[in-house]
C-alpha cells in the first residue's frame, strides 16, 4: 500500500514498565517538587482512556492510558498519556514504553524517560497520588 502518509499499525507491547535506574541520581529530591506546578499532572484518567491496573512492585499501578490521536501516523506526533496511582512510597523509577508494529515486522518505538519530563519523579509521589505522564512519539515516514 503506497501513497503520501501511511498509517502505522501499533499495538502497545508493553504499554508501559516501570524500573528502578542503576545507581543514577534522582532528577530533584523530593524536598524540591512544587506539586503546585504539577497540576496538569495530578489527574486522573478521562473516561476514555484505556484500562489496565498494572500493579509493578506494589508500589506503582498502570490505571489506563490514552493516544492521541488513537493510531499512529508516520511523521505524526502521537501523544501516549500513561495514567498512574502511587499505592507506596517510591524509590526513583523509570517509565519505559515499547510500541511494536501490529504486522510483525519487528519495528519498535522506544520511550524511555521520567515522569511528566523529569519535573515529578517517582520517589516524590505519595501514596493515593494520580499521575498523568505523557510521552510524545513521532512514527519514522518509513513502514
Amino acid at each position: 500500500m503506497r501513497g503520501p502518509v501511511r498509517a502505522l499499525a501499533l499495538v502497545l507491547l508493553w504499554a508501559a514498565c516501570i524500573e528502578r535506574p542503576f545507581a543514577e541520581p534522582a532528577v530533584q529530591a523530593r524536598s524540591q517538587v512544587d506539586r503546585s506546578a504539577l497540576r496538569e499532572v495530578l489527574v486522573a484518567p478521562p473516561a476514555d482512556a484505556v484500562v489496565v491496573g498494572a500493579v509493578f512492585g506494589n508500589a506503582a499501578e498502570l490505571l489506563a492510558y490514552k493516544m492521541e490521536p488513537p493510531q499512529m501516523v508516520a511523521g505524526q506526533r502521537t501523544k501516549l498519556t500513561l495514567y498512574w496511582r502511587c499505592r507506596a512510597e517510591m524509590e526513583p523509577w523509570h517509565v519505559f514504553v515499547h510500541l511494536d508494529d501490529a504486522s510483525g515486522s519487528g519495528a519498535r518505538i522506544h520511550g524511555d524517560h521520567d515522569p511528566a519530563g523529569g519535573r515529578f519523579p517517582t520517589d516524590a509521589w505519595k501514596p493515593g497520588d494520580l499521575i498523568a505522564d505523557p510521552i510524545w512519539f513521532l512514527p519514522g515516514s518509513k513502514p
